[in-house]
Protein backbone atom coordinates (compact mmCIF):
# COMPACT_ATOMS: atom_id res chain seq x y z
CA UNK A 1 0.00 0.00 0.00
CA UNK A 2 1.82 3.34 -1.19
CA UNK A 3 0.48 6.27 0.70
CA UNK A 4 0.59 9.84 -0.92
CA UNK A 5 -0.10 13.37 0.55
CA UNK A 6 -1.34 15.76 -0.94
CA UNK A 7 -2.09 19.19 -0.15
CA UNK A 8 -4.31 21.90 -1.57
CA UNK A 9 -5.20 25.77 -0.92
CA UNK A 10 -8.61 25.71 -2.35
CA UNK A 11 -10.45 22.09 -1.83
CA UNK A 12 -12.98 23.63 -3.85
CA UNK A 13 -10.70 23.84 -6.74
CA UNK A 14 -9.59 20.20 -6.57
CA UNK A 15 -10.89 18.63 -10.20
CA UNK A 16 -8.96 21.73 -11.75
CA UNK A 17 -5.79 19.56 -11.50
CA UNK A 18 -6.83 16.20 -13.81
CA UNK A 19 -3.53 14.51 -11.97
CA UNK A 20 -4.79 15.69 -8.14
CA UNK A 21 -8.59 14.88 -9.01
CA UNK A 22 -7.46 11.29 -9.80
CA UNK A 23 -5.70 10.50 -6.81
CA UNK A 24 -8.50 12.35 -4.66
CA UNK A 25 -11.26 10.87 -5.93
CA UNK A 26 -9.86 7.27 -5.85
CA UNK A 27 -8.42 7.34 -2.22
CA UNK A 28 -9.56 7.68 1.39
CA UNK A 29 -9.16 10.68 2.58
CA UNK A 30 -8.44 12.38 5.63
CA UNK A 31 -9.26 15.45 5.59
CA UNK A 32 -8.56 18.39 8.92
CA UNK A 33 -12.06 18.49 10.46
CA UNK A 34 -15.85 17.39 10.21
CA UNK A 35 -16.44 20.59 8.67
CA UNK A 36 -14.46 20.02 6.02
CA UNK A 37 -15.55 16.46 4.96
CA UNK A 38 -19.27 17.92 5.12
CA UNK A 39 -17.85 20.87 2.71
CA UNK A 40 -16.31 18.20 0.62
CA UNK A 41 -19.06 15.62 0.26
CA UNK A 42 -21.67 18.75 -0.73
CA UNK A 43 -19.45 20.08 -3.22
CA UNK A 44 -17.90 16.55 -4.93
CA UNK A 45 -20.50 13.47 -3.36
CA UNK A 46 -21.92 13.08 -6.97
CA UNK A 47 -18.90 13.72 -8.83
CA UNK A 48 -17.24 10.14 -7.75
CA UNK A 49 -16.57 10.64 -3.89
CA UNK A 50 -18.27 8.18 -2.09
CA UNK A 51 -19.62 8.42 1.86
CA UNK A 52 -17.14 7.69 4.29
CA UNK A 53 -14.55 8.53 1.67
CA UNK A 54 -13.52 11.39 3.17
CA UNK A 55 -12.21 11.04 7.21
CA UNK A 56 -11.85 13.36 9.70
CA UNK A 57 -8.22 12.55 10.75
CA UNK A 58 -9.44 12.83 14.55
CA UNK A 59 -11.41 10.11 14.19
CA UNK A 60 -8.60 7.84 13.48
CA UNK A 61 -6.45 9.34 15.99
CA UNK A 62 -8.72 8.90 18.73
CA UNK A 63 -9.11 5.31 16.78
CA UNK A 64 -4.79 4.92 17.69
CA UNK A 65 -4.32 6.71 20.70
CA UNK A 66 -7.09 5.95 23.52
CA UNK A 67 -8.00 9.13 24.85
CA UNK A 68 -5.09 10.97 23.05
CA UNK A 69 -7.55 13.68 22.74
CA UNK A 70 -9.81 13.75 25.36
CA UNK A 71 -8.72 17.19 27.23
CA UNK A 72 -8.36 14.95 30.73
CA UNK A 73 -6.04 13.22 29.68
CA UNK A 74 -3.93 16.15 27.79
CA UNK A 75 -4.53 18.42 31.03
CA UNK A 76 -2.65 15.23 33.02
CA UNK A 77 0.07 15.33 30.39
CA UNK A 78 0.02 19.33 30.90
CA UNK A 79 0.40 18.83 34.51
CA UNK A 80 3.07 15.75 34.38
CA UNK A 81 5.35 18.40 32.15
CA UNK A 82 4.72 21.04 34.90
CA UNK A 83 5.95 19.10 37.43
CA UNK A 84 9.19 17.88 35.51
CA UNK A 85 9.85 21.39 34.98
CA UNK A 86 9.79 22.94 37.84
CA UNK A 87 12.09 20.52 39.26
CA UNK A 88 14.77 21.32 36.91
CA UNK A 89 17.80 23.02 38.38
CA UNK A 90 17.48 26.16 37.15
CA UNK A 91 18.37 28.59 39.18
CA UNK A 92 21.68 29.86 38.02
CA UNK A 93 20.85 33.11 36.18
CA UNK A 94 22.73 32.27 33.17
CA UNK A 95 19.32 29.70 32.76
CA UNK A 96 16.73 32.83 33.62
CA UNK A 97 16.10 32.88 29.89
CA UNK A 98 15.38 29.24 29.08
CA UNK A 99 13.23 29.13 32.35
CA UNK A 100 11.18 31.80 31.22
CA UNK A 101 10.80 30.75 27.75
CA UNK A 102 9.48 26.87 29.37
CA UNK A 103 7.32 28.56 31.81
CA UNK A 104 5.80 30.91 29.38
CA UNK A 105 5.44 27.96 26.30
CA UNK A 106 5.36 24.82 27.87
CA UNK A 107 1.56 23.75 26.20
CA UNK A 108 4.00 24.68 22.77
CA UNK A 109 6.70 21.98 24.27
CA UNK A 110 3.90 19.70 25.19
CA UNK A 111 2.36 19.55 21.91
CA UNK A 112 6.16 18.48 20.91
CA UNK A 113 6.86 16.02 23.15
CA UNK A 114 3.43 15.09 21.70
CA UNK A 115 4.59 14.84 18.05
CA UNK A 116 7.60 13.41 18.63
CA UNK A 117 5.64 9.81 20.16
CA UNK A 118 3.08 10.29 17.52
CA UNK A 119 5.91 10.17 15.15
CA UNK A 120 7.65 7.33 17.22
CA UNK A 121 10.99 9.78 17.63
CA UNK A 122 12.86 8.15 20.43
CA UNK A 123 14.77 11.26 22.24
CA UNK A 124 18.22 9.35 21.71
CA UNK A 125 18.02 9.13 18.03
CA UNK A 126 17.74 13.08 18.19
CA UNK A 127 21.62 14.08 16.98
CA UNK A 128 22.54 16.62 19.72
CA UNK A 129 24.30 19.16 18.06
CA UNK A 130 27.11 21.05 20.20
CA UNK A 131 27.27 24.96 19.77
Amino acid sequence: MSIKIITYSDPYKIQQNEACWELFKNSLQFCASQTMVNGLMQEYGGKGIKQGQLVPVDLLINKMYDNWNEIGHKIGQYNALSSVLKTLCLSESSFDHTKNSLELNNLFFLDSIRLLFELGINIKDIEQQKA
